[in-house]
């Protein structure tokens, strides 16, 4: 599997958590209710919800791309 492939995989994975998430809010307004919740709090705790997959995402990005420069230069390593 190709550097390309496993960060595209890692950031759709992380996607699709992150709409289960902001379906989940929208969604489920009685959940918010319940829990007295205002809208404004709401609208906070799901844009809380895309800073956290978004830095998942940047993380797993990050390090298929430093796992993907260690396998090239182990190879480069091996060649000389």
């Amino acid at each position: 599997m190709s550097i390309s492939e496993r960060i595209c995989d890692a950031v759709c994975g992380t996607f699709a958590i992150a709409v289960w998430l902001i379906a989940y809010a929208v969604i489920c307004p009685a959940d918010a209710a319940a829990s007295e919740l205002s809208g404004s709090e709401v609208v906070a705790l799901i844009m809380v919800a895309y800073a956290i997959v978004g830095a998942i995402a940047a993380l797993i990005a990050i390090a298929a791309a430093v796992a993907a420069i260690l396998r090239r230069s182990r190879r480069e390593n091996g060649a000389r």
